[in-house]
């Protein structure tokens, strides 16, 4: 029966222009499995994650997404093989007599990477998401060059496999909620036309028109990428995240008082503060007034000013001579050893927060500082703040735990074939 099937699959495969002559490995092959689920994060519309392809022209990167993608050709679906449990297998289709099995012939026009639950994973669709890091690969030497495209395509792939594994899912679960199921693809299409419109908009920044449909194309072609890939791309990634975030999130909103306060408790090496000082500065370079002595004199005038009220960082941003005005006012360092000037530093971890400093002579002009807050060492209190932070990282470990567990799950409840006997 398994021969029998492995010839149909080939003859349907050759029907829909895949050449079942890319279909690599043996029937007696053992199972090989993909396992590694990507890293968890909140699943905003991100992304990626992901690299934006590298352009052969210097052109505007197209928009990317969590996990990677397909190509439209992949609508082309293999037959489901024979439930025998989950699991990776690899095949070789043949024609007829099992007892005499010869190998299909014809002339290749797709390669079937993978097959997940009846499902075909595409070379195009593979190599669509993963472009700009193969071209980047492609410039390496041997035999550098081979491995590292090996080691983008099986990641690539176990990534195309996730998001299928997910899709599945998602399409069993919502069949029975129509109502929702078109709600998230309207979401999806949006999500799509949303990062086209970035993608122009960065395009014609650089100078490079595409109000066209051809002319975007064009551009799309120079980089290894069609629409309609892009598109299957987008909006497949995205259901996908956003379905694995309605599954995990209820698990996220359970995260109370007690939680906190228990991880609180349990790692306070986490919420250890140091002592720290935020302060501001000015200085003002002698060499540009008559004398020492008129430089010192502004000086105290800025100093005379900040007691007053005048904003510091204002004064900053008009008088300043060093570089505090490139960041706002701030002087530099924060923690013991590293303020500069460090003729500043003892004042500075005695001061309140609010006080002016005395002006400080250097060599080459005057400083005038002022602390803007002060962080003493200790254990950091159970504020909100601290509770804020601790359900982020809360949120990131159950988040991390429960989509490895989901995935995994798929995995051992399907059929995966990966069709590729190098990887």
């Amino acid at each position: 029966m398994k021969s029998l099937w492995l010839a149909m699959a080939a003859l349907v495969l050759l029907e829909t222009g895949c050449a079942a002559g890319q279909l690599m490995g043996t029937a007696t092959q053992p199972a090989s499995t993909v396992a590694n689920a990507p890293p968890a994060q909140p699943p905003a519309a991100q992304p990626p994650a992901a690299q934006p392809p590298a352009a052969q022209t210097p052109v505007a990167a197209p928009p990317q997404q969590p996990p990677p993608v397909q190509t439209p050709a992949a609508d082309a679906r293999a037959p489901q093989p024979e439930q025998g449990g989950g699991g990776l297998q690899q095949t070789t289709a043949y024609t007829t007599d099992p007892a005499k099995p010869t190998p299909i012939q014809g002339q290749v026009t797709c390669r079937v990477r993978a097959v997940v639950n009846g499902v075909a994973i595409l070379d195009d669709e593979l190599r669509q998401a993963a472009y700009g890091e193969l071209q980047m690969a492609n410039q390496l030497a041997e035999p550098e060059r081979s491995a590292r495209l090996k080691e983008i395509i099986r990641r690539e792939l176990e990534k195309l496999i996730e998001r299928e594994l997910i899709m599945k899912e998602a399409q069993t679960i919502m069949e029975k909620k129509p109502t929702a199921w078109k709600k998230l693809q309207e979401f999806a299409d949006k999500e799509f036309e949303k990062s086209m419109r970035a993608y122009k908009e960065r395009l014609a920044s650089q100078g490079v028109a595409c109000d066209t449909e051809e002319k975007l194309k064009e551009v799309l072609m120079q980089q290894g990428l069609t629409i309609e890939g892009l598109k299957r791309q987008i909006e497949r990634n995205f259901m996908a995240m956003e379905y694995m975030r309605h599954q995990i999130y209820p698990l996220v909103e359970r995260i109370g008082h007690a939680e906190m306060k228990e991880y609180y408790d349990e790692h306070p090496g986490e919420f250890q503060l140091e002592d720290r000082v935020r302060w501001q500065d000015i200085f003002i370079n002698a060499s540009k007034y008559p004398n020492p002595a008129a430089a010192r004199r502004f000086a105290e005038e800025i100093a005379r000013a900040a007691r007053m009220g005048d904003d510091f960082a204002r004064l900053c941003d008009m008088y300043d001579d060093g570089d505090s005005r490139y960041r706002k006012g701030d002087g530099y360092g924060a923690k013991r050893g590293e303020i500069r000037p460090v003729e500043a530093e003892p004042y500075l971890f005695q001061m309140h927060e609010g006080d002016l400093g005395p002006i400080i002579e250097i060599s080459t002009g005057y400083h005038v500082f002022r602390l803007v807050e002060r962080q003493y060492p200790g254990l950091q209190p159970f504020d909100d703040k601290t509770q804020a932070l601790i359900k982020r990282k809360l949120s990131g470990v159950i988040m991390e735990r429960e989509y490895k567990r989901t995935l995994n799950e798929m995995k051992r409840r399907a059929v995966i074939q990966i069709l590729d006997s190098e990887l």
